[in-house]
Protein backbone atom coordinates (compact mmCIF):
# COMPACT_ATOMS: atom_id res chain seq x y z
CA UNK A 1 0.00 0.00 0.00
CA UNK A 2 1.53 3.45 -0.90
CA UNK A 3 0.84 6.30 1.75
CA UNK A 4 0.71 9.88 0.45
CA UNK A 5 3.48 11.88 1.05
CA UNK A 6 3.61 14.36 3.83
CA UNK A 7 5.99 17.19 4.35
CA UNK A 8 6.48 18.16 7.67
CA UNK A 9 8.03 21.73 8.50
CA UNK A 10 11.80 21.90 8.99
CA UNK A 11 11.60 22.01 13.16
CA UNK A 12 15.28 23.92 13.28
CA UNK A 13 13.15 26.57 10.56
CA UNK A 14 10.43 26.57 12.85
CA UNK A 15 12.76 27.39 15.93
CA UNK A 16 15.04 30.20 13.73
CA UNK A 17 11.87 31.97 13.10
CA UNK A 18 10.29 31.88 16.14
CA UNK A 19 13.62 33.27 17.64
CA UNK A 20 13.33 36.30 14.88
CA UNK A 21 10.21 37.01 15.66
CA UNK A 22 10.81 37.13 19.49
CA UNK A 23 13.81 39.54 18.67
CA UNK A 24 11.66 41.65 16.97
CA UNK A 25 8.90 41.83 19.58
CA UNK A 26 11.86 42.88 22.08
CA UNK A 27 13.12 45.62 19.69
CA UNK A 28 9.65 46.72 19.90
CA UNK A 29 9.21 46.71 23.41
CA UNK A 30 12.60 47.92 23.80
CA UNK A 31 11.37 50.79 21.72
CA UNK A 32 8.18 51.36 23.55
CA UNK A 33 9.94 51.49 26.88
CA UNK A 34 12.70 54.08 25.22
CA UNK A 35 9.96 56.29 23.80
CA UNK A 36 7.75 56.26 26.93
CA UNK A 37 11.07 56.80 29.15
CA UNK A 38 12.24 59.80 26.48
CA UNK A 39 8.27 60.97 26.95
CA UNK A 40 8.02 61.10 30.47
CA UNK A 41 11.63 62.84 31.03
CA UNK A 42 10.39 65.35 28.85
CA UNK A 43 7.09 65.85 30.62
CA UNK A 44 8.79 65.95 33.71
CA UNK A 45 11.42 68.07 32.93
CA UNK A 46 8.06 70.39 31.24
CA UNK A 47 6.51 70.11 34.63
CA UNK A 48 9.30 71.30 36.52
CA UNK A 49 9.90 74.11 34.29
CA UNK A 50 5.94 75.28 34.69
CA UNK A 51 6.17 74.65 38.25
CA UNK A 52 9.64 76.75 38.37
CA UNK A 53 8.00 79.85 36.51
CA UNK A 54 5.17 79.35 38.43
CA UNK A 55 6.87 80.08 41.58
CA UNK A 56 8.50 82.57 40.29
CA UNK A 57 5.35 85.03 38.97
CA UNK A 58 4.11 84.13 42.58
CA UNK A 59 7.50 84.98 44.47
CA UNK A 60 7.38 87.95 42.05
CA UNK A 61 3.51 88.79 42.80
CA UNK A 62 4.37 88.40 46.37
CA UNK A 63 6.97 90.61 46.59
CA UNK A 64 5.07 93.27 44.67
CA UNK A 65 1.90 93.32 46.48
CA UNK A 66 4.19 93.61 49.85
CA UNK A 67 6.20 96.19 48.48
CA UNK A 68 2.48 98.53 47.65
CA UNK A 69 1.06 97.97 50.79
CA UNK A 70 4.22 99.01 52.57
CA UNK A 71 3.96 102.31 50.30
CA UNK A 72 0.42 102.40 51.28
CA UNK A 73 1.22 101.97 54.98
CA UNK A 74 4.13 104.31 54.36
CA UNK A 75 1.29 107.29 52.92
CA UNK A 76 -1.49 106.22 54.96
CA UNK A 77 -0.97 108.61 57.57
CA UNK A 78 -0.62 111.46 54.87
CA UNK A 79 -3.75 110.32 53.09
CA UNK A 80 -5.72 110.01 56.16
CA UNK A 81 -4.40 113.62 56.87
CA UNK A 82 -5.51 114.75 53.49
CA UNK A 83 -8.96 113.30 53.91
CA UNK A 84 -9.90 114.84 56.98
CA UNK A 85 -8.99 118.22 55.88
CA UNK A 86 -10.81 118.04 52.67
CA UNK A 87 -13.62 116.30 53.62
CA UNK A 88 -16.87 117.20 55.72
CA UNK A 89 -15.41 115.44 58.55
CA UNK A 90 -12.62 118.17 59.03
CA UNK A 91 -14.88 120.90 59.17
CA UNK A 92 -16.89 119.83 61.95
CA UNK A 93 -17.53 121.39 64.98
CA UNK A 94 -15.71 119.57 68.53
CA UNK A 95 -19.83 118.88 69.53
CA UNK A 96 -20.11 117.40 66.01
CA UNK A 97 -17.33 114.66 66.57
CA UNK A 98 -18.09 114.03 69.82
CA UNK A 99 -21.31 112.95 68.75
CA UNK A 100 -19.54 110.68 65.51
CA UNK A 101 -17.32 108.95 68.47
CA UNK A 102 -20.46 106.99 69.83
CA UNK A 103 -22.27 107.13 66.38
CA UNK A 104 -19.92 106.68 63.58
CA UNK A 105 -21.83 104.17 61.69
CA UNK A 106 -23.81 107.63 60.90
CA UNK A 107 -20.75 109.64 59.88
CA UNK A 108 -21.52 108.59 55.53
CA UNK A 109 -25.04 108.15 56.06
CA UNK A 110 -25.28 112.40 57.64
CA UNK A 111 -22.66 113.33 55.55
CA UNK A 112 -24.75 112.18 52.26
CA UNK A 113 -27.85 113.63 53.92
CA UNK A 114 -26.16 117.37 53.78
CA UNK A 115 -25.06 116.46 49.92
CA UNK A 116 -28.04 115.17 48.48
CA UNK A 117 -29.92 117.96 50.39
CA UNK A 118 -27.62 120.71 48.91
CA UNK A 119 -28.22 119.02 45.86
CA UNK A 120 -32.43 118.74 45.95
CA UNK A 121 -31.95 122.21 47.60
CA UNK A 122 -29.93 124.09 45.07
CA UNK A 123 -32.12 122.54 42.52
CA UNK A 124 -35.07 123.62 43.84
CA UNK A 125 -34.02 127.12 44.84
CA UNK A 126 -32.39 128.47 41.60
CA UNK A 127 -35.77 127.75 39.58
CA UNK A 128 -38.35 129.23 42.41
CA UNK A 129 -36.27 132.05 43.87
CA UNK A 130 -34.47 134.93 42.78
CA UNK A 131 -30.91 136.79 43.82
CA UNK A 132 -29.65 135.85 47.24
CA UNK A 133 -33.03 134.14 48.06
CA UNK A 134 -31.69 131.14 45.61
CA UNK A 135 -28.22 130.79 47.87
CA UNK A 136 -28.62 127.73 49.96
CA UNK A 137 -26.06 129.06 52.17
CA UNK A 138 -27.23 132.82 52.71
CA UNK A 139 -30.01 133.18 55.45
CA UNK A 140 -32.81 132.75 52.84
CA UNK A 141 -35.60 131.32 51.67
CA UNK A 142 -33.55 128.37 50.01
CA UNK A 143 -30.95 127.93 53.35
CA UNK A 144 -34.50 127.20 55.65
CA UNK A 145 -35.47 124.58 52.85
CA UNK A 146 -32.01 123.38 52.94
CA UNK A 147 -31.85 122.99 56.56
CA UNK A 148 -34.94 121.28 56.55
CA UNK A 149 -34.07 118.28 53.51
CA UNK A 150 -30.88 117.97 55.46
CA UNK A 151 -32.69 117.13 58.69
CA UNK A 152 -35.77 114.65 57.28
CA UNK A 153 -32.67 113.32 54.78
CA UNK A 154 -31.29 112.30 58.20
CA UNK A 155 -33.94 110.64 59.83
CA UNK A 156 -34.32 108.46 57.02
CA UNK A 157 -30.60 107.28 56.97
CA UNK A 158 -30.60 106.87 60.71
CA UNK A 159 -33.72 104.98 59.89
CA UNK A 160 -32.98 102.56 56.98
CA UNK A 161 -29.30 102.36 58.51
CA UNK A 162 -28.65 98.73 59.49
CA UNK A 163 -26.86 99.44 63.08
CA UNK A 164 -29.86 100.51 64.99
CA UNK A 165 -32.38 101.77 62.68
CA UNK A 166 -35.73 100.84 62.04
CA UNK A 167 -37.07 102.67 65.12
CA UNK A 168 -38.23 106.40 63.69
CA UNK A 169 -38.92 107.99 66.83
CA UNK A 170 -34.84 106.64 67.41
CA UNK A 171 -34.13 108.05 64.12
CA UNK A 172 -35.13 111.29 64.57
CA UNK A 173 -33.60 111.75 67.95
CA UNK A 174 -29.83 111.24 66.14
CA UNK A 175 -30.88 113.63 64.16
CA UNK A 176 -31.24 115.75 66.07
CA UNK A 177 -28.45 115.39 68.56
CA UNK A 178 -26.30 115.69 65.27
CA UNK A 179 -27.82 119.07 64.12
CA UNK A 180 -28.37 120.45 67.15
CA UNK A 181 -24.55 119.64 67.63
CA UNK A 182 -23.95 121.21 64.22
CA UNK A 183 -25.08 124.49 65.94
CA UNK A 184 -22.50 124.45 68.82
CA UNK A 185 -19.99 126.06 67.52
CA UNK A 186 -18.10 128.83 68.43
CA UNK A 187 -18.63 130.34 65.62
CA UNK A 188 -21.48 130.90 64.96
CA UNK A 189 -22.39 133.88 67.01
CA UNK A 190 -25.20 135.01 65.11
CA UNK A 191 -28.37 134.06 67.64
CA UNK A 192 -31.14 134.73 65.35
CA UNK A 193 -28.96 132.76 62.46
CA UNK A 194 -29.35 129.74 65.11
CA UNK A 195 -32.59 130.59 66.15
CA UNK A 196 -33.63 130.24 62.45
CA UNK A 197 -31.38 126.89 61.52
CA UNK A 198 -33.28 124.87 64.54
CA UNK A 199 -35.89 125.91 64.18
CA UNK A 200 -36.34 124.94 60.16
CA UNK A 201 -34.15 121.75 61.45
CA UNK A 202 -36.98 120.80 63.26
CA UNK A 203 -39.72 121.28 61.10
CA UNK A 204 -37.47 118.61 58.69
CA UNK A 205 -37.17 116.24 60.79
CA UNK A 206 -41.22 116.64 61.55
CA UNK A 207 -41.71 116.12 57.69
CA UNK A 208 -39.91 113.09 58.09
CA UNK A 209 -41.50 111.48 60.51
CA UNK A 210 -44.71 112.24 58.82
CA UNK A 211 -43.83 111.29 55.77
CA UNK A 212 -41.73 107.52 56.54
CA UNK A 213 -44.63 106.44 59.55
CA UNK A 214 -46.82 106.17 56.29
CA UNK A 215 -44.59 105.13 53.70
CA UNK A 216 -41.59 103.81 55.41
CA UNK A 217 -39.67 103.44 51.66
CA UNK A 218 -40.66 107.11 51.05
CA UNK A 219 -37.62 108.20 48.54
CA UNK A 220 -35.47 111.21 49.23
CA UNK A 221 -37.06 113.29 46.36
CA UNK A 222 -40.88 112.48 48.27
CA UNK A 223 -39.67 113.53 51.62
CA UNK A 224 -38.03 116.73 49.70
CA UNK A 225 -41.40 117.24 48.14
CA UNK A 226 -43.41 117.16 51.58
CA UNK A 227 -40.37 119.51 52.96
CA UNK A 228 -41.23 122.02 49.72
CA UNK A 229 -44.80 121.74 50.84
CA UNK A 230 -43.91 122.74 54.31
CA UNK A 231 -42.55 125.73 53.54
CA UNK A 232 -45.40 127.12 50.95
CA UNK A 233 -47.12 126.22 54.34
CA UNK A 234 -45.09 129.05 55.95
CA UNK A 235 -43.56 126.39 58.61
CA UNK A 236 -40.47 127.79 57.99
CA UNK A 237 -38.37 130.67 59.14
CA UNK A 238 -35.62 132.72 57.56
CA UNK A 239 -33.58 136.04 59.19
CA UNK A 240 -34.28 139.41 56.98
CA UNK A 241 -31.62 142.15 57.99
CA UNK A 242 -28.47 143.34 57.34
CA UNK A 243 -25.71 140.55 58.85
CA UNK A 244 -23.33 143.16 59.59
CA UNK A 245 -25.85 144.63 62.17
CA UNK A 246 -27.41 141.64 63.82
CA UNK A 247 -29.53 144.39 66.01
CA UNK A 248 -31.34 145.50 63.10
CA UNK A 249 -31.75 141.57 62.06
CA UNK A 250 -35.58 139.64 62.47
CA UNK A 251 -36.67 136.07 62.22
CA UNK A 252 -39.92 136.06 60.34
CA UNK A 253 -41.70 133.03 57.95
CA UNK A 254 -39.90 132.66 54.91
CA UNK A 255 -42.62 132.55 51.89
Amino acid sequence: MNFPKINLPNPQKLLSGARSNLNKLGNVVTQGTQKAQKAVAQGTQTAQKVATQGTQKLQKGVQDTFSNGQKQLTQLPRNIENMYKNSTLGRLSGAERNFLLTNMHLAQPFNDAAQKGDKLSSSYSQKAFKGDEANIYKDSNANAIRHATWNALMVKRAYDNPIGGGDLKAAAKKAYEFATAHEDNPKNTNKKNMAMDLHNNTVGRNVALQVLSKNPKASDEEIFKAVVDAFKQGKMKEVVGDPKKPETQQVVTAR
